[in-house]
């Protein structure tokens, strides 16, 4: 059904009133023609509230649709319908090659002007296109649309008895401005995925599945599924998390982390202008860079000593004027735009980094078990697993997202599973997933007795009570 069809109530008034699309003769009086055109932009507003009601009616699939391609929770449309509208407004331009510029008339909105400009790149050229972007503009902005939208997602949510309580604070603590549209996106996703999330949730991942070898694939338990999507983690594909670090940083093994290169952009290891050196008097430099990285508002633009250019430095304590200063070798920076470019490229880059950094490793300790009863005191195979995350994303070194994550532990895994959650910096990730994806090549090749998968099995085992020790 056409829900938003709209008849103007100006063509409901009696002919008297001369304002329906009969309208007035040219041999009326110029004051009775302004009366009427008086009475026609005060109906214009009542005319604009009844139009814009029946825009909402038609489009409340879209404000209930979980991923919709709507920008908005308000809806509105022009009036098409009202004679002779026209007259009530127009479209100006200063001069040939100015924008158009939307306006109401003070003659016959009585004080108020309003003005909106559109851009010349825009497809309507006409009186109502622009009439229909002005409206979008003062209905709803960005940040109205955005509260708006989680609490239409919180609704849906909670028709599940779901909440993303915990979650939502701490996304605004750490992201603020960027905060309100992840928290849309993960809502979305989450509620997109719901039907696999709830009736697969006690479902394990398939480890007979030899696709390469259930590796970097959407291979994951049901409890994996709904952690990743509770808590935001975009990526379910079972990957390898210290790769991601290892093919932007660089860090020489052994020596003291003062220092790391980076590389900004897509394949740009051959283009030494995009290298950046970050040096700083601090040992976890590399955690204080990705995790200070991502705010535009931790940077500084500095003049070189010497005036042949300028320097960038990334606070992470301005206070006590604590900072990171980068560095490029090839390049210098000679003046405060290109700066700036820099710095976009370098907050870019790390908000897109801590997104692909995120996610864990799950391993149920009975998989490690050989083919045969356990005859220990102290069985650590039976009704264990154990959750491996990466420490470095910038969500990850908070204390108050670790405290989220393991209420979330508490609360989803099942009663009789005991979890261990264990936090791993890169190098100790290097070694735990190169050989926690070489026993699962070999468990989904090999024949459980093999001593090769045997072997493989007691070194992860061994790795997972040795890191589990060093976190007690």
């Amino acid at each position: 059904r056409s829900l938003n069809k709209y008849t103007s109530i100006q063509n409901e008034f009696p002919l008297i009133y001369s304002v329906g699309k009969e309208g007035l003769p040219n041999s009326a009086a110029k004051a009775r023609k302004a009366k009427a055109n008086q009475l026609k932009a005060y109906l214009l507003f009542f005319d604009q509230l009844f139009a814009n009601y029946l825009a909402q009616l038609a489009h409340t699939r879209d404000l209930l649709a979980i991923q919709s391609q709507e920008k908005s929770t308000y809806f509105s449309q022009p009036l098409v319908d009202v004679p002779n509208f026209e007259t009530l407004v127009k479209t100006t331009r200063s001069h040939q090659d100015a924008d158009d510029d939307f306006i109401l008339q003070r003659k016959y909105l009585g004080s108020l002007q309003e003005k909106y400009t559109r851009k010349k790149n825009t497809p309507e050229h006409n009186l109502i296109g622009n009439y229909k972007h002005y409206l979008n503009a003062i209905v709803e902005n960005k940040a109205l649309y955005q509260r708006r939208k989680n609490k239409i997602l919180d609704h849906l949510l909670a028709r599940f008895s779901e909440a993303f309580t915990g979650y939502s604070l701490h996304m605004y603590k750490v992201f603020h401005e960027q905060a309100a549209q992840n928290l849309i996106h993960d809502k979305a996703l989450f509620l997109r995925d719901y039907i696999a999330i709830s009736k697969d949730r006690n479902k394990a991942f398939d480890i007979t599945n030899a696709h390469n070898h259930g590796w970097g694939a959407d291979n994951i338990s049901g409890f994996e599924r709904r952690a990743f999507r509770s808590l935001g983690i975009r990526n379910l594909h079972r990957k390898l998390l210290h790769e991601i670090l290892k093919n932007n940083f660089y860090l020489e093994k052994g020596a003291p982390q003062q220092s790391f290169q980076v590389f900004l952009g897509e394949n740009l290891r051959t283009k030494y202008d995009n290298l950046f050196i970050f040096k700083g008097k601090f040992a976890n430099i590399r955690n204080l860079a990705i995790r200070f990285g991502i705010d535009k508002h931790n940077y500084d633009i500095v003049e070189k000593s010497d005036g042949t250019g300028y320097d960038i430095v990334l606070y992470v304590n301005k206070t006590e004027d604590k900072f990171i200063r980068l560095i490029n070798n090839q390049v210098v920076i000679h003046n405060f735009e290109a700066a700036e470019v820099v710095i976009q490229q370098v907050v870019r880059f790390f908000r897109t980094f801590n997104k692909q950094s995120e996610g864990f490793n799950l391993i149920e300790h009975i998989l490690l078990r050989e083919d045969t009863t356990y005859q220990g005191v102290n069985d650590p195979y039976s009704f264990i697993m154990t959750m491996v995350f990466p420490s470095w994303p910038i969500r990850f070194q908070s204390t108050d997202f670790r405290n989220l994550i393991h209420e979330f532990i508490i609360q989803e895994s099942p009663t009789h599973v005991f979890v261990n959650v264990l936090w791993l910096g890169f190098e100790d990730m290097e070694v735990f997933e190169k050989t926690y994806k070489e026993w699962l090549q070999l468990k989904t090749s090999l024949e459980a007795h093999d001593p090769r998968l045997i072997n493989a099995s007691k070194k992860l085992m061994g790795l997972i009570m040795m890191y589990s020790e060093d976190q007690v």
